[in-house]
């Protein structure tokens, strides 16, 4: 354990964090599971297409995952702030795991029901609840306090890079030997996972945050939330972000429901590329919509890189939101009819834009809490941020469907982020 204690001298790169050995093993693994995710995600769709044919199908399975999820988030902070965080992890890994190789074994015997994606959905919805908080508040109890910034970066380097490999893999996978092995391939990625977690070593919190398991009851449970919603209540610079962000995901709806709607209207070419001798891109709809997503990834993993390079970041708080403010700004351009010769390309400026400035703010949120809020409440505290974020996405997500509809893509887009600018500004 002496790798999770000792002192390094003040030195920011990208990489620091791997000079830990416990978080080279946690990073690894979960950078694993991660590109797991996109296979799943991508089998998981062409399964429920081949069985029912319809999108509303997806989308119960995607309803069952969440109200788990958010019903047990608080739950799974507490926790999270009581038990082993590594081991919550593990065995939040190993079940999902099992739950996927289930899916797998009954994809290969086709006998695969849509009650049983239901079920997993439930069970993945679960499973997250406790395994978000407890991640989200390991890295300080592995790596020294100077290298958060650098774990952090890391830990988005391997989710936005996932997102640019995962579903990629997915799809050769399902073209090439089937959906059964995606699942397959995705159960593996689980135990692999949790095979890093067994070796890897964390500071324990002190006995006072770790009772007994006999001690920890319901009204134990409530009291521990009540400390963690009294600790948020009493920190204007937690509750304000939370708030703000609640407010600011509702209208980031409209990368979710109004884009595929935006590019299919605008862009409706019979050819998937072509570049004209004057520059001119053109894309159809499609092509153009997986390559603002490519885009997207791609500023992300540039925020990663610079936010993890930087030795120092003054006025970290205001470089956040400046951050936002520029990314809000530049989805302004989604709203303005450019005409299909430059219009693909500020279309996917302004998707890298979204990208990059959103992986700056989340770098620096997670550094910060991990580096203000005490070890013993830091579960419960990102418990309440994460609840905070996902809360009202199912409603901007019916909003925003039912006012595109009603007024058109271009204009929702331009109304959004005017009031993302005016989000930004109070924070």
């Amino acid at each position: 354990m002496a790798d999770t204690v000792k002192q390094s001298p003040k030195r920011s790169h990208l990489l620091t964090a791997l000079g830990t050995p416990s978080f080279a093993l946690l990073w690894s693994g979960q950078a694993f599971s991660t590109f797991g995710d996109g296979v799943y995600f991508v089998a998981l769709a062409w399964l429920i297409l081949q069985l029912t044919g319809s999108a509303s199908a997806m989308a119960a399975v995607l309803v069952a995952a969440s109200i788990p999820r958010l019903i047990f988030l608080l739950v799974g902070g507490v926790v999270a702030d009581r038990l082993p965080r590594r081991l919550v992890m593990l065995w939040a890994d190993l079940g999902r795991g099992v739950a996927v190789a289930i899916i797998a074994l009954l994809t290969f015997q086709h006998s695969v029901q849509m009650w049983h994606l239901i079920a997993l959905g439930v069970f993945f919805g679960f499973a997250q609840a406790f395994f978000i908080p407890a991640y989200a508040a390991l890295s300080p109890l592995i790596v020294p306090q100077d290298h958060l910034r650098s774990a952090n970066s890391l830990n988005a380097l391997s989710r936005t890079l996932s997102g640019l490999v995962g579903p990629g893999i997915g799809a050769a996978l399902v073209a090439t030997v089937g959906i059964s092995w995606a699942f397959a391939f995705d159960a593996l990625t689980f135990v692999v996972s949790a095979a890093s977690l067994a070796f890897v070593t964390a500071r324990p919190l002190t006995p006072a945050a770790m009772p007994a398991a006999g001690r920890i009851s319901v009204r134990q449970t409530f009291a521990d939330l009540s400390e963690g919603f009294k600790y948020v209540a009493g920190s204007a610079w937690l509750w304000v972000t939370i708030v703000l962000a609640a407010v600011a995901n509702v209208l980031r709806a409209p990368f979710a429901v109004s884009l595929p709607r935006l590019v299919n209207d605008g862009y409706p070419q019979q050819v998937c590329f072509s570049a004209s001798v004057s520059g001119g891109l053109h894309l159809d709809g499609v092509c153009l919509f997986g390559s603002i997503s490519v885009a997207i990834s791609i500023g992300g993993i540039a925020a990663t890189v610079l936010t993890g390079m930087l030795h120092t970041i003054p006025r970290r708080g205001l470089v956040a939101y400046l951050a936002l403010l520029f990314g809000n700004v530049m989805m302004l351009l989604f709203a303005v009819p450019w005409g299909r010769e430059i219009g693909p390309w500020m279309l996917l400026l302004a998707g890298a834009a979204d990208g990059f400035a959103v992986m700056v703010f989340e770098v620096i949120w997670v550094t910060v809490l991990q580096e203000m809020i005490p070890a013993e409440k830091l579960g419960r505290v990102s418990s309440v941020d994460w609840l905070g974020s996902l809360a009202l996405g199912p409603v901007g997500i019916a909003l925003i469907g039912i006012l595109t509809d009603k007024v058109g893509a271009a204009l929702i887009f331009g109304g959004c982020a005017l009031l993302l600018v005016a989000v930004d500004a109070i924070g």
